[in-house]
């Protein structure tokens, strides 16, 4: 993906018509082992033969949603795995919890409030209290930050 909607909007400003293939359509078309050569045959013969289908050029506002989308994704699944990781540890401490986020944000004051559980468990039960790990706009759709309508549209993500 590196850099190919900036490149193809660089050409398409020059007045080169630019066409992008999928890389699992030109994959059948390269021959022998992966080089710049092959690739570049194999791209020549792809884009000759008819009816292979092209894709848009992304535009930035595209490109920006999808960093959005990419990125909110990764947190969420930081904070699954911070709370995957909190539960075994208080597990192993004879502390149950009920999976999801919601009932360890309920039981984390009573965890840490109570000095029985060590200073492991309190330090594991403060890394909940991390700003990007509560609710906060982030962690919801990213397209409910306030971009206009029009490019939060499902067809602006393809």
């Amino acid at each position: 993906m590196c850099q190919r909607s900036l490149l193809g909007r660089s050409l398409s400003a020059l007045g080169h018509e630019v066409k992008l293939l999928p890389p699992q359509h030109v994959k059948p078309y390269i021959r022998g082992q992966k080089n710049d050569y092959n690739d570049a045959t194999g791209i020549a013969e792809a884009v000759t033969r008819p009816g292979m289908p092209s894709v848009e050029i992304k535009t930035i506002e595209q490109q920006d949603i999808q960093a959005l989308h990419r990125l909110r994704n990764s947190r969420v699944k930081e904070r699954i795995a911070l709370c995957n990781q909190l539960r075994r540890l208080l597990g192993e401490h004879g502390i149950i919890i009920p999976r999801g986020v919601g009932s360890l944000r309920k039981q984390v004051p009573d965890i840490l409030a109570c000095a029985d559980n060590g200073p492991i468990v309190s330090r594991y039960s403060l890394e909940l209290n991390r700003p990007w790990f509560n609710s906060t706009p982030f962690m919801r759709h990213p397209i409910s930050l306030g971009r206009p309508r029009h490019l939060a549209s499902a067809s602006a993500l393809k």
